[in-house]
């Protein structure tokens, strides 16, 4: 997904700048929705990641403590 995100930032961005042919204006419109679509992707998929690693950091807690009570 960053690959494809930073692909088209990158290079297709400025390519569709050059363009101001009104002909390619709806390619260039889809194209701009597309890097919009790629970066909402990126940004739930952050969030989802930082979610995952919290909840297992308080797993990895969790299983701490029961193994301390075990022990007991």
């Amino acid at each position: 997904l960053l690959d494809e995100l930073n692909h088209m930032t990158r290079l297709e961005y400025p390519r569709m700048l050059m363009y101001q042919n009104p002909e390619l204006a709806h390619a260039q419109h889809a194209q701009l929705q597309k890097i919009e679509q790629l970066k909402e992707r990126r940004s739930a998929l952050q969030h989802y990641k930082r979610v995952l690693d919290e909840n297992l950091q308080k797993t990895a807690g969790m299983r701490l403590v029961l193994i301390l009570i075990a022990d007991r």
